[in-house]
Formats: C-alpha cells, sequence, structure tokens
C-alpha cells in the first residue's frame, strides 16, 4: 500500500472543511440561513445585495467539495483493511458518500443559479433558494448511513491494533442520530425544525462538521501511525 497518496487523500478533509465553511459563512452570508419564512420580496433583495459574494463562494465550494471524494476514498480504503472488514459495511459507505457529493454539487448549482441573474422574478429566485435549502439538509438520513456504516465497520474491526479507535464508532454513531433533526422540516418554516432553527440546522451542521474536523484527525493518525509500524 502506498501511504503517500493515502495521506494525500486524507487531507482532503480538512481542505474541504475550510474551503466550504470560508464560503458558506465568509462569502456567502448564509449563517443564519435566509428564513424559510421570509418573503419572495426578501429573498431575492438577499441574492441581489450578496450576488458576487454567494457566485464566489459557489466557486470555492465547488472547487472545495472536490476534495471530498479523495477523502471518502481514503475512508473507503481503511475500512477494507480493517479486521472482520464487512464487504456490505464498505459498500455502503462508499455508495452513501457518492450519494452526497452528488447532492453537494447540486445544491451548491442551486446557490449559483440564484445569484446568476439576480433580475429573475423573485418568485423564480426563492424557488431555487428553497430547493438548495431543503436539498442540503433534508437528505441528512443518507450522510447518517455513510456514518452508521463506519461506525459498526470500526466497533467490529478485531485487528490486534485496530484502524480506528472504538470510540471513534460510537461518535459515528452519535453524529449520525444528530442529523435527523431535519428530517421534518417540510412542514415547518419557522421554529427549531425549520431549515434555519436548532434541530434542523445547527445541530445538524455541528455534526456534520463536527464529523469532518475529528474524521480527518483519526484518518491521518491512523496512516501515520500504520507507516512507523510497517517501517
Amino acid at each position: 500500500m502506498n501511504n503517500s497518496y493515502l495521506k494525500v487523500c486524507a487531507w482532503g478533509g480538512p481542505i474541504f472543511t475550510v474551503c466550504f465553511l470560508v464560503a458558506f459563512i465568509l462569502l456567502a452570508g448564509f449563517l443564519p440561513p435566509p428564513s424559510p419564512a421570509a418573503s419572495a420580496e426578501a429573498i431575492a433583495e438577499f441574492y441581489a445585495e450578496h450576488s458576487i459574494g454567494i457566485r464566489s463562494a459557489c466557486v470555492l465550494m465547488m472547487l472545495g467539495f472536490s476534495f471530498a471524494a479523495p477523502f471518502y476514498a481514503a475512508i473507503t480504503v481503511r475500512m477494507r483493511q480493517m479486521g472482520n472488514s464487512s464487504p456490505a459495511l464498505v459498500a455502503t459507505f462508499a455508495i452513501a458518500t457518492a450519494a452526497i457529493t452528488a447532492v453537494i454539487f447540486v445544491v451548491i448549482t442551486a446557490w449559483a443559479a440564484a445569484a446568476f441573474r439576480v433580475d429573475r422574478s423573485a418568485e423564480l429566485i426563492q424557488a431555487f433558494n428553497d430547493f438548495a435549502f431543503l436539498l442540503i439538509i433534508w437528505p441528512g438520513s443518507i450522510i447518517s448511513m455513510s456514518y452508521f456504516a463506519l461506525g459498526f465497520a470500526t466497533i467490529s474491526d478485531n485487528r490486534a491494533i485496530p484502524v480506528f479507535p472504538r470510540w471513534f464508532g460510537f461518535m459515528n454513531f452519535w453524529m449520525g442520530f444528530m442529523l435527523y433533526g431535519g428530517a421534518i422540516l417540510l412542514f415547518f418554516k419557522t421554529g427549531p425544525f425549520a431549515w434555519d432553527g436548532l434541530f434542523a440546522f445547527w445541530i445538524p451542521a455541528v455534526a456534520f462538521f463536527g464529523w469532518y474536523i475529528v474524521t480527518s484527525i483519526v484518518l491521518i493518525k491512523s496512516i501515520n501511525r500504520d507507516r512507523h509500524l510497517n517501517e
């Protein structure tokens, strides 16, 4: 196994995380997100005022998220190296993360489309905005499934020195459950279950980006450890 390439892929997680957060918060001004209760005129005005920032953010997000693919690949490789490795869990993680990648690229495109022509009708801009924020939060169950697959694989690892520490498996379960708060956001435009609320946005956002940060650290440390053991 070429640990050099694997480690390069592992750094895709931190690169994506930094790029996306800088773009989402500083460039687009999406923190907090535009309220789902806001009128079409208010949403259109927001996009008109932040048009350059949102388009710049979409470019950075698109570039940054491309690094998520090698990051997922590095995790998949490490899952296959686990003792008692389950092909079903590896496949579940690979399929779920492929779906996540496709979804995020569509979300970025929707934000870009909303900001590309700010002279469109306010209702159309609102529709693109609705589509993007619904799509980035509502399918949290797909993301959770990737966490659960990784969690079960981690706690099932029977190597003398496991690929990932056992606590990491339970952390994946916990963060996976935290993402389900947005499952019913279709019924709310205000409150904690709306897409800008505590349970639908803030808690899942902490779980989503917290997972990338913790997983990046655990993954890179595991690669370095195995490299030293094989020297």
